[in-house]
């Protein structure tokens, strides 16, 4: 059965700028899914994110307005990647779990 209802996103703030958390219930996909996007302002170094076993997730990063450059450290091999994403290329990031 579809179902169309409202589902309410959760606003911070702070000096860095803002965070909007969307969570989409299990009642539309499973496993449930969780919408986040921040607005940063110039120069801002954002979250470093570790995942423990019970809490891994899948990242789909990307840009909606300006540039920003990402960096993943696997804590198993102790390698860096980083990555360009800009609105100038149509690309996004995918990190897998772990």
């Amino acid at each position: 059965m579809n179902i169309a209802r409202i589902i309410d996103t959760l606003a911070l703030s702070d000096q860095r700028g803002k965070n909007f958390v969307t969570p989409v219930p299990d009642l539309f996909v499973k496993p449930s899914v969780l919408i986040c996007r921040s607005q940063s302002k110039r120069g801002v170094f954002r979250g470093m994110h570790y995942q423990t076993n019970n809490l891994e997730q899948q990242k789909l990063i990307w840009v909606s307005k300006g540039s920003i450059v990402d960096f993943v450290l696997n804590l198993e091999t102790l390698k860096i990647d980083w990555f360009l994403l800009t609105t100038l290329v149509d690309r996004k990031l995918f990190v897998p779990k772990g």
